[in-house]
Parts: C-alpha cells; structure tokens; sequence
C-alpha cells in the first residue's frame, strides 16, 4: 500500500467522513475545521512519525510532509 493511500484512510478514520482529503502535488488537502486540522496533525506526528507543515487557506487546511 503506497504512502498516499495510508494517509487518506487515517484522514477517513480520524474525520469519520470520506472524500474529505486529497493529495495534489504532494501537498495533503483536507476539508476540514481547525479542530479536526490539529487531530490530524497529532494523528500525523504521533501515530505516523510524520512531521507536518499546516496551513489554512480559505476553503480548507493544506499538510505538506517534511
């Protein structure tokens, strides 16, 4: 199972909704709220050992992978 495909089921997971996140250029955006933002990216840290750069833009939070 690749890398992306990993992240979108935890995204479904910790969301509880499908469809709400999508890759584009390696950037992870997740339709989401601010609250639900900071659980991915302890989910992200904590249960993936991934370090995260989050971002908001108008419409959703963007997660780049470092």
């Amino acid at each position: 199972m690749g890398f992306e495909t990993i992240v979108l089921e935890n995204v479904t997971e910790v969301l509880e909704r499908d469809h709400a996140a999508e890759f584009f250029c390696g950037t992870l955006f997740v339709d989401c709220t601010a609250r639900e933002a900071t659980k991915l990216e302890t989910m992200f840290n904590e249960l993936m050992g991934q370090s995260v750069i989050v971002a908001s833009t108008p419409n959703e939070f963007s997660f780049d992978f470092i």
